[in-house]
């Protein structure tokens, strides 16, 4: 009986580990999530410029959808239109340096 629980204490704590590891390297290869911090000064930059209309999830408002943009756009594309607007997004070069726009891109070109 002494073998057969800790046999499945064994199992559990196993299962806990490889879960566990396994949820820690899926959200490592999806930079997607606004608080990671490879991507933390793109995602402030976000917060601070592009939330009133993209929204906090990035499901769009009065602008579109931004949750997959990188899967039709991809990093230079979605540079030239934060630079320099697109219908009624405003452009960002006067506001934003280029590097904090390349930096934007480059994270929103991840979001696939």
């Amino acid at each position: 009986m002494k073998k057969t629980a800790a046999g499945l204490v064994a199992s559990f704590l196993l299962f806990g580990i490889l879960t566990a590891c396994s949820s820690g390297s899926q959200a490592a290869s999806q930079p997607n999530v606004l608080d990671d911090t490879h991507w933390q000064e793109a995602a402030d930059l976000y917060k601070q410029h592009c939330i009133s209309c993209h929204a906090a999830d990035m499901s769009g408002m009065v602008g579109p959808n931004l949750q997959h943009i990188g899967s039709s756009l991809d990093r230079t594309k979605i540079s030239a239109v934060i630079g320099n607007g697109k219908g009624g997004m405003p452009a960002f070069h006067k506001i934003l340096k280029q590097d904090e726009i390349e930096k934007l891109a480059e994270w929103l070109a991840s979001l696939k």
